[in-house]
């Protein structure tokens, strides 16, 4: 009977231990789930973390792209001289209903605009700086000269711009087309100081020639 008395106490004592491991093997589990943040959890899911979670920054425009470079100088004053020159150039084909127009010349408190009537003939048209406009009172003449495509002004005159200032100040003065051999377009710039000069392009913007007067 001792013997027998031994025995159940020795296995209740393993019964014991066992039961001691697999409780702390439990409380174990549970503190690396909670620890790991990206271990199974006891639904055999995962629960979100910094590694699993989605990248908060993807899809988004890197801070340290490099964004389009600006124009320079030069361009934004080809720019908003053309601007200006396209606003004459519309208001003086609004008014006298013309095809279109041939020139534009910078004058003080305003511009000249020379353009292509519907029966053929050329009229000058001042437009001031305060949108009156004055039609010439001066015979009209048939012309021939090609229209300034007001579309492609932008372009005629960062050319132009480009190839006489070549970096430095300079401003458009006059812009025409020309019916000339190899010459599409006659630029005028004010390069400042008193100096001046006049390029011609080809169609396709390429330099025909620079007429510099010191």
């Amino acid at each position: 009977m001792d013997d027998t008395y031994r025995r159940r106490n020795i296995l209740i004592g393993v019964g014991a231990v066992v039961a001691v491991l697999a409780i702390g093997g439990g409380a174990y589990a549970l503190g690396a789930n909670i620890a790991g943040g990206d271990r199974p959890n006891a639904h055999g899911s995962v629960p979100p973390s910094e590694s699993t979670a989605p990248d908060a920054g993807r899809g988004r425009p890197d801070a340290d792209a490099a964004s389009p470079a600006a124009p320079g100088d030069g361009d934004g004053e080809a720019v908003r001289d053309a601007a200006s020159l396209r606003a004459a150039a519309e208001k003086a084909i609004a008014r006298t209903g013309a095809q279109g127009a041939m020139s534009i010349e910078r004058r003080q408190n305003g511009h000249e605009v020379e353009v292509l009537l519907i029966d053929g003939t050329e009229e000058d048209v001042f437009v001031a700086t305060d949108s009156t406009i004055t039609q010439s009172a001066d015979g009209r003449d048939a012309s021939r000269k090609p229209l300034l495509d007001l579309a492609r002004l932008d372009a005629i005159l960062k050319a132009a711009l480009g190839a006489a200032a070549n970096g430095a100040d300079g401003t458009v003065t006059s812009v025409a087309t020309s019916d000339d051999l190899g010459v599409a377009y006659t630029v005028g710039v004010a390069l400042g100081s008193g100096r001046d000069a006049e390029v011609e392009l080809d169609s396709e913007l390429r330099v025909a020639a620079i007429d510099l007067d010191d």
